[in-house]
């Protein structure tokens, strides 16, 4: 769950660790289409299969959904994303507007 493990930072997650990446519905199409049936999931990818009777006829797609998700992190890691340099300077404005004097 990106969201959670990675601070909502897609880049923090798809590196070389990460070779594929599964939400739970592209898990379970995967599964079904080898004749696996979901008994459990969560869309922390913890799931649960067993051998199926007969392969999938369709497929859910829940690509925009991916896709809308990694847009809106990606503008949030834009918007909220201060590099260390830049605390450096506001903390030191901070400390030096607000300095108490003896």
């Amino acid at each position: 769950n990106i969201a959670m493990g990675y601070r909502n930072d897609p880049l923090r997650y798809f590196q070389n660790a990460h070779s594929y990446s599964f939400s739970l519905t592209s898990l379970r199409n995967l599964c079904t289409k080898h004749n696996f049936e979901m008994l459990h999931g969560n869309e922390f990818v913890k799931a649960v299969f067993k051998p199926g009777k007969q392969k999938a006829s369709s497929h859910e797609n829940d690509y925009p959904s991916i896709v809308e998700f990694l847009f809106r992190a990606e503008e949030l890691r834009k918007r909220y994303f201060i590099s260390w340099a830049r605390v450096k300077v506001i903390a030191e404005a901070f400390w030096t507007k607000f300095k108490v004097r003896s």
